[in-house]
């Protein structure tokens, strides 16, 4: 009998352009220490960020930007990579 996989999820990727450099250092910490409970891989490229449904507090605007657009497009993960081509719908910052 052949099984249905249920379990797949949409990611959105971003370039680390659209993040400050400070929310950038924001994202090593969190991926250490977890101090706002978000869940934050880091890799050479960049960082996965996990999309909850709840809104998180006290995180960076830029950072808040891309995730409610993950949220807006039903996404569960955003991957923010230093080679991907910035969009026009997010701010880009220096850094």
């Amino acid at each position: 009998m052949e099984e249905n996989i249920t379990n797949i999820s949409k990611l959105l990727t971003l370039s680390t352009a659209h993040l400050k450099p400070v929310t950038r250092d924001f994202l090593v910490l969190e991926s250490i220490k977890g101090y706002y409970g978000l869940s934050v891989y880091t890799n050479e490229y960049g960082f996965f960020v996990y999309v909850d449904a709840e809104e998180p507090k006290n995180i960076p605007c830029d950072l808040f930007d891309c995730l409610q657009l993950a949220k807006e497009n039903g996404c569960e993960w955003i991957k923010f990579d230093r080679d991907e081509v910035p969009i026009d719908k997010l701010k880009v910052y220096e850094g």
